[in-house]
């Protein structure tokens, strides 16, 4: 069986990994690999599909397992138009995003509201020879504060952690997003490099890193295209919090 799955799903899955973001770039699998191509998915904790190329297989299994199919098509041998790539970083927020490093804690603040009532008393004076030059001060206890009345306020706060390693959208650190074309080589990579670009990497250690996997990947044209792909901070977690944006 094993065997079986290996041919099913030829070349293997790649695992991407870098700055808490996973990616896992495949070939097509089709109606008949469907239910391989499911558990390879889930073994990954995939919770997203995108898929590059024309639709060939039927999403319905994929979706009753909680997994989101979304169609980014482009040409085959080619790079992604602008609204593709736009979609793209479109999906990536909407699946991870959420500020991972915020915890959030609770104050609890008790505010003690007192009435003074000054009581006039008489005054007694007494002729003592002074030993020292301190004043010596006893304070008895009021037992009348015992029922003052007493205000609680509680204060929730948010604490980010500038954790350089990090991706700032990140709901769930285990969550990864595949990526498919027909052979996993030209079209899904390029995405993936894109992300990769984003998140920090020069475009050659990007594409270093996809081929390290996925041996053969991503043409001339491409990696023309990946050498003039400005970074654009499309992964930058804008949350108000000055050092919540996580990626360097």
């Amino acid at each position: 069986m094993n065997n079986m799955r290996q041919k099913d799903l030829r070349p293997a899955p790649a695992l991407i990994e870098f700055k808490g973001m996973k990616f896992l770039i495949t070939d097509r699998p089709s109606d008949v690999t469907i239910h391989h191509y499911i558990t390879e998915l889930k073994k990954n904790n995939v919770n997203t599909v995108v898929r590059v190329c024309e639709p060939s297989y039927n999403t319905e299994e994929l979706e009753a397992q909680g997994i989101t199919v979304k169609d980014l098509a482009f040409e085959d041998g080619t790079f992604p138009p602008q609204n593709v790539v736009d979609e793209w970083f479109e999906i990536l927020k909407q699946n991870l995003e959420n500020d991972n490093n915020a915890t959030t804690t609770t104050t609890t603040i008790i505010t003690t509201t007192a009435t003074t009532t000054t009581t006039p008393t008489s005054t007694t004076t007494t002729t003592t020879t002074p030993t020292t030059n301190h004043h010596l001060h006893t304070i008895k206890p009021n037992k009348s504060l015992n029922n003052i009345p007493t205000t609680t306020t509680t204060i929730t706060t948010s604490e980010n952690t500038d954790d350089k390693t990090t991706c700032g959208y990140q709901q769930n650190p285990e969550a990864c997003v595949a990526v498919h074309c027909v052979a996993g080589l030209g079209r899904a990579p390029v995405l993936v490099a894109l992300a990769l670009i984003e998140l920090g990497l020069k475009y050659e250690a990007a594409v270093e890193m996809i081929r390290d996997k996925r041996r053969g990947a991503i043409n001339a044209k491409q990696l023309s295209y990946l050498e003039r792909y400005k970074p654009k901070a499309r992964l930058k977690h804008k949350n108000g919090h000055k050092n919540s944006c996580c990626v360097q």
